[in-house]
């Protein structure tokens, strides 16, 4: 977000309204998120023993490395977007040109710093 505004601020195109609606969420997505995971808590005590037949049956774990991968694939493209945009933002590529580059340095990342699974 710094390197964004960065770039708005040096070109004197900074635009406010969006920029407050987006600080704003970051205060807002953990309230929503505080309150949402103290409902989710209450309803899986309440349920334990229909959970119990599920963790047995290996389905929360399935469950839980599911939403490992989709959060490791959020947080990944969220970071390649986080360095390609403002490159893209100033004019020095092209929206195709910084996907190319943003897959690039993901693949490249794999390839040198992916575990080898034995």
């Amino acid at each position: 977000m710094g390197a964004v505004v960065g770039v708005g601020a040096s070109l004197s195109s900074v635009y406010i309204v969006p920029l407050i609606g987006i600080i704003s969420l970051w205060f807002l997505v953990p309230l929503i998120a505080f309150f949402l995971a103290y409902f989710v808590n209450n309803f899986l005590q309440k349920h334990q023993d229909r959970l119990a037949a599920l963790e047995k049956a290996k389905g929360l774990t399935y469950l839980l490395i599911g939403a490992g991968f989709l959060e490791a694939f959020a947080a990944g493209m969220n970071n390649v977007a986080n360095a390609v945009g403002p490159i893209v933002g100033v004019g020095l590529f092209t929206e195709g040109e910084g996907k190319w580059i943003g897959g690039f340095f993901i693949a490249l990342g794999v390839i040198l710093l992916g575990k080898k699974s034995s």
